[in-house]
């Protein structure tokens, strides 16, 4: 091995050979002598004053996002769209716990005329997310979540004219009406 690669390998772990180290450095640049100089004085006074170090300092923990609520057309399914096309969702507490209600229409690998409702819940560390897919007792294409008073919403069909009740705490559809004038 180099007697001089050795040396600067040393040098560089241990902080011996100064002298070549010195020597190399004259073969740079201006600049970049200026630039190693005060890299050498920064660490120089690194080493005289480190950082404190306090192992029972907490990590710093990052704020949560906000749970947005109502009813959102902006929805970030979790699941594919071979699974369902969604439309909009619900989300809100029930009983305390997040809860997000996604409608729209069985996917690609389904029938686009079977609606479709899945309500996912989402409590607090440690416990695990859970949830369930919900299929319209009438076959009027997509729905939509247009209201919701408590633990009731109430969507409309995309075909059909049809008012859907859903009630969340059962999550059964409890209603399937035709209406020539659906609701906004």
């Amino acid at each position: 091995m180099n007697t001089a690669y050795l040396c600067v390998t040393i040098a560089l772990v241990v902080g011996i050979c100064p002298s070549l180290l010195v020597a190399q450095s004259d073969k740079l640049p201006p600049e970049k002598q200026a630039i190693e100089q005060q890299y050498s004085q920064e660490r120089a006074a690194g080493a005289q004053h480190p950082a404190p170090k306090n192992p029972a300092a907490p990590y710093p923990i990052a704020p949560g996002q906000p749970f947005p609520t109502g009813i959102l057309d902006d929805c970030a399914a979790p699941f594919s769209s071979s699974e369902a096309n969604i439309v909009n969702c619900w989300a809100g507490l029930l009983n305390g716990t997040k809860t997000v209600v996604y409608a729209g229409a069985e996917g690609k690998e389904g029938d686009p005329q079977q609606g479709v409702v899945y309500v996912v819940v989402i409590p607090g560390y440690p416990a695990e997310v859970s949830g369930g897919r919900v299929i319209t007792p009438v076959k009027g294409g997509t729905v939509r979540i247009v209201a919701a008073h408590d633990a009731v919403l109430t969507l409309v069909s995309e075909t059909g004219s049809y008012v859907l009740t859903f009630d969340l705490n059962t999550r059964t559809f409890t209603s399937a009406v035709v209406d020539t004038t659906p609701p906004d």
